[in-house]
């Protein structure tokens, strides 16, 4: 009987051996990730600076070589173009949204709900 409980007790010893290994490398592998995730985001947030950089300086009329004002003219368009969408957008929702928190507000709101903010000057005070 004794020989049955250590083998029990053996097999675990081995199965709580091998938890706690599988739950390290669970843990360093998700570390890792973890930081391959970090490290990614903070390189595309550099990159987008660096464009965000490029198009500021194009925008200010520097030129630049023919891809780059290309693309510049692109991000130009396309956000002339959200722009136009976001307004259709708010049309159809009768919205309008806050210049300084940008909250949306019923489209005849007068002063945001959030921040305050007047958006036009009402004719009763003239």
């Amino acid at each position: 009987m004794d020989d049955f409980f250590d083998k029990a007790k053996e097999g675990f010893q081995k199965t709580v051996e091998t938890i706690s290994k599988k739950s390290s490398e669970f843990v360093a592998i998700t570390q890792c990730k973890s930081a391959i995730t970090v490290a990614t985001d903070n390189m595309a947030k550099n990159y987008e600076e660096i464009g965000r950089y490029i198009y500021e300086a194009y925008a200010d009329g520097h030129e630049f070589d023919e891809f780059i004002n290309n693309k510049s003219e692109r991000i130009k368009e396309l956000q002339e173009e959200i722009d136009e969408l976001k307004e259709k957008l708010s049309e159809i929702k009768n919205i309008k949204e806050c210049p300084t928190c940008g909250n949306d507000c019923n489209f005849e709101a007068v002063y945001c709900s959030k921040c305050g903010y007047r958006f036009y000057e009402s004719h009763e005070e003239e």
